[in-house]
């Protein structure tokens, strides 16, 4: 997976934004294209993703579309994949159906009702585009575009979350990513809000199961994976910078979009290639020997191992997340655990989606956890 930034400029200013680059870049399209050949020539994979980010990548909406035009001209015999993250408000008929035509993954960043929306997310004139956001987005529905939302939890819009995901359901939507802002902190009555709202949620989400409505929430979907395969203490981290990279548009490559604007993360550059010894010594710093959560009972399920460079950007260690992302994993643990428990009585059709992952532990010979082994069974009558 290869992440451009087009730009680091963006049409919004969101409260919770965590971007803070010092300096406004704008890719040129030499640069692009040099960036696009470096990733085919250095990357000899049959699949080739690329996700094109900024800022609002769409403020590029032409590189976009040239882009993907010249990969598809000189590199039409690899399995192309593409995705944006956008925030909509710059979509029109025009590049919906231009991402429909290359089957593009669409993530529209967007936090709920217009209520949720209005308190943190608005442009830099001071307008909220959330009508227009609204309306692409039931565009981006209606076509051929793989479209999800990307959420942000903030400390202003916690007691909104069952509100919101309802509300993402009701309008279509399939595939709903909900992200606490990074930066927040909860006061204990916060907290509370936060476990009753994250319980409505799970009953709506059982119910709409139990109906065979099923819809992806990666609060919950997240944890699958872990509730079904056999318990793993160790920790590890995603693939940023051994297998997915972000590159700026300079062409400097770092190796996840949480540290793009660190010098120190800085792995190599688009024509110059990537150090990944570089990558691996920096890894090997930032790691905690004496782990404070190795007694922890959920370390298994916590996905705070597995996210080291938003834990590095907390804690200043990629093994120890932040008070924050504990406390979340923890009543996330609750919530899942019940989850499986009612997926158990719910019968071979209602839990048939878990058929391809319990595919994928067996090709790779990984073990299944009590609850992996029983859903097998279940699914195998």
């Amino acid at each position: 997976m290869y992440t451009i930034y087009l730009t680091t400029n963006c049409n919004f200013q969101c409260k919770y934004c965590y971007e803070n680059f010092a300096n406004r870049e704008e890719i040129s399209e030499e640069k692009l294209i040099e960036t696009i050949d470096w990733i085919y020539q250095s990357d000899s994979s049959r699949k080739v993703s690329i996700t094109f980010m900024g800022g609002e990548p769409l403020i590029k909406e032409n590189l976009i579309k040239k882009a993907v035009e010249y990969i598809y001209d000189k590199y039409k015999e690899r399995e192309n994949v593409f995705f944006i993250t956008t925030n909509a408000s710059l979509l029109n008929s025009e590049i919906i159906s231009f991402m429909e035509k290359y089957r593009f993954r669409v993530r529209v960043s967007l936090d709920g009702t217009e209520k949720t929306h209005n308190l943190n997310r608005y442009g830099k004139n001071g307008t909220t585009y959330y009508e227009i956001i609204l309306d692409n987005i039931k565009k981006l529905l209606k076509s051929n575009c793989i479209t999800s939302i990307r959420a942000t939890i903030a400390k202003n819009t916690i007691s909104n979350i069952f509100e919101n995901v309802k509300f993402f359901t009701e309008i279509g939507i399939k595939d709903i990513s909900m992200i606490p802002d990074i930066n927040m902190s909860l006061l204990p009555k916060e907290k509370e809000i936060f476990e009753e709202q994250i319980a409505l949620t799970r009953n709506f989400y059982l119910d709409k199961m139990k109906r065979g409505e099923k819809f992806g929430l990666d609060l919950f979907d997240g944890h699958y994976l872990q509730f079904l395969f056999a318990k793993n203490n160790r920790f590890e981290m995603c693939g940023a910078g051994t297998e997915s990279f972000s590159i700026m548009p300079d062409g400097k490559i770092y190796p996840c979009g949480y540290v793009n604007d660190k010098e120190a993360f800085l792995l190599g550059e688009v024509g110059k290639g990537i150090d990944k010894n570089k990558g691996l010594n920096i890894l090997y710093s930032i790691y905690e020997k004496e782990d404070s959560c190795s007694g922890c009972e959920i370390r298994f399920f916590c996905l705070g191992m597995k996210c080291g460079y938003l834990n590095y950007i907390k804690t200043r260690r990629i093994n120890i997340p932040s008070q924050l992302t504990c406390f979340q994993e923890k009543v996330l643990y609750e919530n899942v655990k019940q989850i499986f428990d009612e997926l158990l009585i719910l019968g071979k059709e209602r839990i048939s989606f878990f058929a391809p992952l319990l595919e994928y532990a067996e090709q790779r010979k990984i073990g299944l956890s009590e609850y992996g082994e029983k859903i097998k069974r279940i699914i195998c009558e």
